[in-house]
């Protein structure tokens, strides 16, 4: 091949090269930028999450799921979302607004006119509004006692009804079960799940080997390890209260 034939070709191949750069470069810059606008909302719906702990834990856990980061992401962002609507068009509902409960006291008292009543049975649960942005959920480990993750100091704990206030629009339940089904939750949660710090990580929240405990975890915990039952109604990474609430399981008996 002679020399000029030879410049030719790459000549050819290099203003090839240079079109294909110009079309999907601006489509790679636009994921990039969608990419970074998901990242930055999923951040923002996990306030005690810094950036780098969030990447870290998305890359782990899509490898996990053999998933790609930014398919997993996406995944777990919209189901985040999903449950951050619901609750909202719910709180509008109630005309309660958002509640306005300060984020570094997760404890459901946010507008509270009420004393929590005693339970119907050992086992049952209680979901409040007034937290943002999904709501707040205990377990009742006995009839005038619950175990619960309220973002307080010392971590998740027990604590009397006497001594907890909720707002309007709590509803305490049970669900469809054994009392011996739902002893066994509330035995679990008072014997293995006190003192955890709290979990801001809202986007997977149903590992097996926890370190820390949000309040729809610890219920759903106590539930399906201590008791063999799952009680999130729509299944999906995490759980959230008024999944539990929600559940089929559930059986609303109670509404303050």
């Amino acid at each position: 091949m002679s020399h000029t034939r030879t410049f030719k070709v790459v000549r050819a191949l290099l203003v090839q090269c240079l079109v294909c750069s110009t079309f999907f470069m601006p489509t790679l810059a636009n994921a990039a930028t969608e990419h970074d606008s998901e990242f930055d909302e999923l951040l923002a719906l996990n306030p005690g999450v810094s950036a780098s702990e969030l990447a870290s834990a998305l890359d782990a856990e899509s490898s996990e799921k053999g998933m790609s980061v930014q398919e997993y992401a996406r995944s777990v962002l919209a189901e985040q979302r999903a449950a951050k609507e619901k609750y909202e068009s719910e709180m509008q509902d109630m005309q309660i607004g958002g509640g306005g409960a300060d984020l570094a006291s997760i404890d459901g008292t946010a507008g509270a006119t009420y004393l929590l009543p005693k339970s119907d049975y050992v086992g049952d649960v209680y979901w409040s509004p007034g937290v943002p942005h999904y709501g707040h959920v205990g377990i009742f480990s006995g009839r005038d006692w619950i175990v619960e993750a309220a973002g307080k100091p010392g971590g998740s704990n027990w604590d009397w009804v006497w001594n907890v206030t909720v707002p309007s629009g709590t509803v305490l339940f049970y669900f469809h079960t054994s009392q011996a089904t739902q002893d066994a939750a509330a035995a679990y949660a008072y014997n293995h799940l006190l003192h955890y710090p709290y979990n801001w990580r809202f986007w997977s929240n149903k590992e097996y080997n926890i370190k820390s405990l949000n309040c729809s975890q610890l219920v759903w915990y106590a539930y399906y390890y201590g008791a063999g039952l799952d009680v999130d109604g729509d299944g999906g990474n995490a759980v959230f209260p008024s999944d539990i609430r929600d559940s089929s399981l559930s059986y609303i008996y109670r509404r303050l």
